[in-house]
């Protein structure tokens, strides 16, 4: 597997991961704070390797997190995301991440 289909392969697992989390959150009506940014830390780390493949970048966490469920499928979060290259694992940046999750079911 060559390190295109290992970053792929790791996004769609960590995407699959967080849907579950989303799930349960819509489900729920209540917000599991630690999982969900767990699973958005693992997300954003496989996803922002796409962005510099000859510098990658990964997510060292996510806090400060705030969830509103919109509806019956969707959901908008805010959090502070703290980002690094891997090259450099000392130096970390903080971000803000904002945004929605819609739940399709396939």
């Amino acid at each position: 597997m060559d390190s295109i289909d290992k970053i792929h392969s790791g996004i769609e697992r960590a995407r699959s991961q967080l849907a579950g989390v989303l799930s349960s959150v819509l489900a729920a009506n209540e917000v599991d704070l630690n999982k969900l940014e767990v699973a958005l830390e693992w997300f954003i780390t496989w996803s922002v390797k796409l962005e510099d493949l000859d510098d990658r970048m990964w997510c060292d966490g996510v806090s400060n997190l705030d969830v509103t469920i919109d509806n019956d499928n969707e959901l908008s979060v805010y959090a502070t995301v703290y980002l690094g290259p891997e090259s450099d694992v000392s130096t970390i940046y903080k971000g803000i991440l904002q945004g929605w999750f819609k739940l399709v079911v396939e």
